[in-house]
């Protein structure tokens, strides 16, 4: 199974992925409790065809830094200072180790329930791409929605006092706004701070 797999959306979905990992038991039960399995299964293959990229793509960037090492002529150049030869103080060796550092420190796998109310954050977004999006919102507009949106969350927990129960539905409808609405905030937080550092580094460097 060398190739990546999509996460499943149907029940007969999840049973193909049962049976491509060697899971042949009946079909049963015919329900979403099949789901948070198979969806695992998935996100635990497609981390480990990620991790056989990275590590194939360090051990490729490893192989070329040890056959340039082990070029005769490229030492005689250092030894000389054979000026047509460049001299490598070790800069190759720790280039790959940079890249490796970098690959791990990206190589972030999101929990399952990290996955699904990501998905949820998106399809509200999509449903509200009429309105224009956010990037031109002010921090205490998006503060003030962000407040309105946990006000709307608390009201479906405790319309139990007029219920037999909290409107789950509800807090899983509401839910999403209120993750959208921080998102925006750190989102704008994040493009201001891109933004200064731009700022700072295009500034012309003053003579001595």
């Amino acid at each position: 199974m060398s190739q990546r797999m999509e996460e499943p959306k149907t029940v007969g979905e999840c049973w193909a992925v049962f049976k491509r990992f060697g899971f042949m038991k009946p079909e049963l039960p015919l329900d979403d409790s099949l789901f948070p399995n198979a969806l695992q299964l998935v996100q635990m293959h497609n981390a480990h065809l990620d991790e056989i990229e990275r590590f194939t793509a360090a051990n490729t960037a490893m192989r070329e830094v040890l056959e340039w090492y082990e070029d005769d002529a490229n030492w005689c150049g250092i030894l000389t200072g054979s000026s047509n030869i460049h001299v490598d103080g070790g800069e190759r060796a720790q280039s790959v180790l940079e890249k490796i550092q970098k690959n791990d420190s990206e190589a972030v796998i999101l929990r399952p329930e990290v996955s699904w109310f990501a998905e949820q954050m998106e399809l509200t977004l999509r449903r509200n791409d009429h309105k224009g999006g956010w990037k031109e919102c002010s921090f205490v507009y998006l503060y003030q929605r962000l407040n309105e949106e946990i006000q709307e969350l608390g009201n479906e927990y405790f319309a139990r006092h007029f219920h037999s129960e909290p409107k789950w539905e509800g807090i899983l409808r509401e839910a999403p706004d209120v993750a959208n609405f921080a998102m925006m905030l750190a989102d704008l937080a994040r493009r201001t701070i891109d933004k200064k550092e731009g700022e700072r580094h295009d500034q012309p460097i003053e003579s001595p």
